[in-house]
């Protein structure tokens, strides 16, 4: 009847909605892609719809539809259990500070990798410390926690007149891991820094801890729809990270030159360690790469 087909209606749009939702999450699809893929299937749905009523075909009985569903399930998943089992896992790899400082940074990722393994933005931090010890410093120019999105605080997404310091910030995976500490510090009004950590495979040999990479980068309000309000991440790395550079100040800090090869970002990246009592007071950048003279 028709409350039984508002029931399978609901059902069925709650999980679109939902898988919509989970590959955002994951970093599988933009905003755009979704949006695009859900009008796309309304329309397609709505074509059926028109072509079922025009034509009246029979009705078929529910049951034997659910238990064939039911059957692919159970077999989809009965094909994922008998894979072979993963292998062993083997000891992170380990890097000393001064090799870390020589060059052994360039064993760390320098993108965002998304669930599927793909490069996407870049990564332009490494910070062989606590991520505590960041925050502490960083607290002193104004950089704060950001406002995790949760059920409770995303009705802020839909107040017209909220800053963009008070809006939950969207989580973004790396390598399948969440960030261990997100930052932001406001520009203004509509615009705020934004740094993420994420633990790295690569451990540090004297602290047993995992070598810290992120990202910084500029958020500016995005309103979708003409309801929803919401930070966006921008390209505008180069700008972020000479904010966070004249925040971190030049001690500790060595900066790395932006590789300018054919498919990469020109981006800065920079490597903080804070410790002065595990290597020299001041890394120094890397120095400046001169020209190639002219030919004659």
């Amino acid at each position: 009847g028709r409350a039984g087909r508002q029931r399978y209606y609901s059902v069925f749009a709650t999980l679109i909605v939902l898988i919509a939702l989970a590959r955002l999450y994951l970093g599988r699809d933009w905003f755009s892609d979704v949006a695009v893929g859900g009008v796309a299937a309304f329309l397609w749905i709505a074509l059926l719809t028109l072509g079922y009523r025009r034509h009246r075909p029979r009705p078929i009985r529910h049951r034997p539809v659910l238990a064939l569903l039911a059957t692919a399930v159970a077999l989809a998943a009965a094909t994922q259990l008998r894979q072979p089992p993963a292998p062993a896992t083997t000891s992170p790899p380990v890097i000393d500070v001064v090799d870390w400082r020589a060059g052994g940074y360039g064993r760390l990722p320098d993108h965002i990798i998304d669930v599927v393994g793909r490069a996407r933005e870049p990564l332009n931090l490494q910070l062989l410390a606590p991520a505590t010890r960041l925050q502490a410093t960083l607290a002193a120019a104004g950089w704060h926690a950001a406002v995790t999105a949760s059920p409770a605080n995303s009705l802020r997404w839909l107040a017209p007149a909220t800053p963009i310091t008070d809006l939950p910030v969207l989580p973004l995976l790396h390598d399948g891991r969440a960030p261990v500490l997100t930052l932001t510090r406001p520009v203004d009004a509509d615009t705020q820094w934004i740094l993420r950590l994420w633990r790295s495979a690569y451990l540090d040999r004297a602290s047993g801890r995992a070598i810290l990479v992120g990202q910084v980068a500029r958020q500016t309000l995005q309103t979708r729809l003409g309801l929803l309000r919401w930070p966006a991440d921008g390209r505008y790395y180069s700008a972020a990270v000479a904010a966070l550079r004249a925040d971190l100040g030049a001690a500790h800090l060595r900066v790395l030159t932006p590789a300018t090869g054919p498919g990469q970002w020109p981006v800065e990246r920079l490597l903080y360690l804070p410790d002065a009592a595990r290597g020299d007071d001041r890394i120094s950048a890397d120095p400046p790469v001169s020209p190639a003279p002219a030919p004659p």
